[in-house]
């Protein structure tokens, strides 16, 4: 249970570029009901863009960053993340070749996990520390092709009109 926040947008600064984001924030209560209880404001922040850069070729860049993930006995590391590419458009923009690279400006990324469990009457406390360095540059090639139109099949219109059959006729209650 918590409060949540979103918020979206997408702006142009020239024909040729296109940058859009999102943001969320929320307030996360977890209760197992047993004393173990723990809550906290996670967000996290997301924008993409592109850039055109003419016959056929767009550059792409996509990033984010996510708070500390609250859980029940602890939290988890903050982690953000990075993506170039270059697309160049081929058959008459049917297809496509990508070449891109994840996280290429670090080398690795460092989290923590952080649990602290509060002793109680029947069992003891204990803290756990985990560090990750998690190795996550990469690069890749992709290809794509659209072999067809995908048309959304929409439902057939119906007729608009308007019957009036019970309408008076007369003045006697619709008998002549």
């Amino acid at each position: 249970a918590g409060e949540s926040f979103a918020q979206s947008k997408t702006v142009k600064p020239t024909n040729n570029w296109t940058i859009a984001g999102s943001s969320n924030i929320y307030y996360v209560d977890l209760n197992a009901g047993d004393n173990r209880r723990n809550g906290g404001w996670m967000y996290n922040v997301n924008m993409n863009s592109s850039y055109t850069l003419g016959k056929g070729i767009t550059a792409q860049f996509n990033g984010g960053f996510n708070s500390r993930r609250v859980q029940l006995l602890g939290s988890f590391a903050a982690f953000s993340y990075h993506t170039l590419a270059f697309k160049k458009e081929l058959f008459d923009k049917k297809g496509g070749i990508s070449l891109g690279m994840d996280n290429p400006f670090r080398r690795s990324m460092r989290m923590r996990n952080d649990v602290d469990v509060v002793g109680t009457e029947d069992a003891r406390g204990y803290t756990q520390q985990i560090r990750i360095n998690n190795y996550n540059r990469g690069f890749r090639v992709s290809f794509d092709y659209r072999f067809g139109k995908m048309d959304q099949q929409r439902a057939p219109k119906r007729k608009k009109s308007i019957r009036n059959d019970d309408a008076k006729q007369g003045d006697g209650n619709g008998v002549n």
